[in-house]
């Protein structure tokens, strides 16, 4: 159970919110190309497909567009079997019908300049959130205490 301002709750519930924010804040459009380098269950990615049809429906009327949407807008990486499968099936549940989800070790392979992206999943800034989430949430409690 992770800890969270408003009592204790799921951490995946807590972390889809952080990805819907960091979502919000990169604004991907229609003609772009979205990499998670550490997809995992592909939730950046299913993000900013929910995203994209909320708030570009053009996205899928578009001949051109929607091909770019089924084909070669999102990629996604993993160094585990398992997770590519997940987050494939999850890309294809939530109507993405060719998602670019393969193995790769982001972090410890050379990909100098082998993708061309236009939005990257900001891992570090989401463990960052949740850390400080924790922090906050702890330093209310002292605050509290102090106060009583």
């Amino acid at each position: 159970c992770l800890k969270g301002i408003y009592g204790c709750k799921n951490a995946s519930y807590d972390l889809l919110k952080y990805i819907q924010l960091m979502v919000e804040l990169t604004a991907p459009s229609p003609g772009d190309v979205i990499c998670d380098p550490a997809s995992g269950t592909c939730g950046f990615l299913v993000a900013a497909n929910e995203y994209l049809r909320e708030h570009h429906p053009e996205v899928l009327r578009d001949v051109k567009l929607k091909e770019h949407f089924h084909h070669g807008m999102f990629h996604g990486f993993d160094f585990d079997n398992t997770m590519l499968r997940i987050g494939s099936m999850n890309m294809l549940l939530h109507g993405v019908k060719s998602p670019d989800v393969r193995y790769k070790d982001s972090l410890a392979q050379e990909h100098s300049g082998d993708e061309q992206v236009d939005h990257l999943a900001p891992q570090e800034i989401l463990a960052n959130l949740a850390k400080l989430e924790v922090e906050i949430q702890q330093g209310m409690e002292k605050l509290e205490a102090l106060l009583k």
